[in-house]
């Protein structure tokens, strides 16, 4: 037991394994992502494609805010800004609850749709060369088997 601020706390010693892993999944997603973003450059931004693609799969078309922010790895002010700037391109729009006017939600709007369409081939292609190609199927299985047990709360 070692103490910390003002409580108890039970501190493990953190593996030599489990950090070199943590610091190959970092890496590996950083310099995934990377190329992913500069693929996709000739269309849109990877995270307006994240968020057009969450959206666009959501129930009518249309999430609430606040789910969107949880789902995403960004803060509420970047989702805020991502979202305006999508908004003034026409390719999602806002809409304010009638029964609780704090709860707004993004919609997919056609030319969001039509974006997100044009852009899936070169994010598709992309994953398959910078992700897909570099793992066996039975990787694939076994990483997401992994990474089920990371994103799954316990807590």
């Amino acid at each position: 037991m070692s103490s910390y601020g003002d409580g108890a706390v039970n501190v493990r010693k953190l593996k030599l394994s489990h950090l070199k892993a943590w610091d190959y999944f970092m890496m590996s997603h950083s310099e995934t992502l990377r190329k992913i973003e500069k693929d996709l450059d000739s269309t849109i931004s990877f995270t307006w494609y994240e968020i057009l693609f969450l959206v666009n799969s959501s129930k009518d078309h249309q999430i609430r805010m606040t789910e969107l922010a949880d789902m995403l790895a960004l803060s509420k002010s970047a989702l805020t800004r991502a979202v305006d700037n999508l908004v003034k391109v026409s390719y999602l729009k806002r809409i304010q609850c009638e029964a609780d006017g704090r709860v707004s939600y993004a919609s997919m709007t056609t030319k969001g749709h039509a974006a997100l369409k044009a852009a899936w081939p070169i994010f598709r292609n992309s994953l398959q060369e910078h992700f897909g190609s570099k793992l066996s199927i039975q990787d694939a299985k076994t990483l997401e088997q992994i990474l089920k047990k990371l994103a799954s709360p316990r807590d």
